[in-house]
């Protein structure tokens, strides 16, 4: 699994030479941005996503203290009232696979599993009930239900269902704070024990359906490209790729051996993880600057080169 970057890449963005600093600082530079990230941001940003479970102790309180806060969102909540081990669903979450207008009466997300089979949804401020559902659709829509706007939403915008409730997670603090429908003030029903299935990780992944030679130039097809953006880049082995485009089962318009890497055969099966040279600059910024902005490229390469050449700069690597 690739950390944020790679050697390669990193030389490509700052034109370090092998004379200035060898492989193995400039691994070591990765490795101190990547724990510092993921320390900075309470995310493991590098490991692909997954979904998993929380089971908390309400203690008849409000506010929760996450016990993992490598979490991207809470995909369900759950709460058990009276402390008999029986949870009641109230609240699910997703997000939006494809831009909606204002007037289509299907919602396509990610994942319906942790929704009922009919129910009201929540997009931005408008309310859309739903009579049915496949694995990653909402059918039989009313748009601007309880006469709220019917409204067009951007691709990945979050997607609620709630009885009564909402809640708000706030990962890097650790927190879920309840909420009630009405004002958004405390809400008052206070859970005995919360269950809470999230997804975390931050690297979507999947894996080729066919194996891809080091001349097949223009398209790679994999499982699925859910959570994939509709262009980008994407990393097999230690092979960066960019694309121009996507249908449910294949990045199309690819260019091979991206940011000086080499093209290369990919045997099926192979794990594709989302990348971006993007992630160059996250190093740059988290650990040289301190903060996240844009550079010039001249300027960005400048401030890599010397955040390598110091390293003291950067609290040591704990894998």
């Amino acid at each position: 699994m690739p950390k944020y970057t790679t050697t390669t890449v990193a030389r490509y963005w700052s034109d370090v030479q092998a004379s200035e600093q060898g492989n193995d600082s400039l691994q070591e530079f990765i490795d101190s941005a990547t724990a510092e990230i993921d320390q900075k941001t309470a995310r493991t940003w590098q490991r692909p996503q997954t979904t998993g479970y929380l089971y908390l102790d309400g203690n008849d309180t409000t506010q929760l203290e996450l016990a993992n806060t490598d979490l991207q969102y809470v995909l369900g909540l759950y709460i058990d009232d009276d402390d008999d081990g029986t949870y009641t669903r109230v609240h699910a979450e997703s997000r939006m696979l494809g831009a909606l207008d204002d007037s289509t009466t299907t919602v396509t997300v990610d994942d319906t599993s942790d929704f009922p089979s009919t129910g009201t949804l929540l997009i931005d401020s408008e309310l859309i009930t739903y009579t049915g559902t496949t694995s990653t659709e909402f059918t039989g829509c009313t748009r601007g239900a309880s006469s709220t706007t019917a409204a067009a939403h951007d691709d990945r915008s979050a997607v609620y269902w709630t009885s009564n409730n909402y809640i708000k997670v706030y990962p890097e603090a650790g927190l879920v704070t309840l909420l009630d429908d009405a004002a958004l003030n405390v809400f008052t029903a206070r859970p005995k024990a919360v269950k809470i299935r999230y997804l975390h990780g931050g690297v979507v992944s999947t894996t080729l359906d066919t194996a891809i030679s080091a001349t097949d130039s223009t398209t790679a097809t994999v499982h699925t490209t859910v959570g994939f953006p509709t262009e980008g880049h994407i990393i097999i082995d230690s092979e960066w790729m960019t694309y121009t485009g996507t249908t449910a089962t294949t990045f199309t318009g690819l260019t091979r051996g991206a940011f000086g890497t080499t093209a290369a055969t990919h045997a099926d099966e192979s794990v594709v993880y989302e990348a971006a040279p993007d992630d160059v600059r996250l190093l740059c910024n988290q650990i040289v600057s301190g903060y996240m902005h844009t550079d010039t490229e001249d300027d960005l390469k400048g401030k890599i080169k010397s955040g390598i050449s110091h390293l003291k700069w950067t609290r040591p690597y704990v894998a």
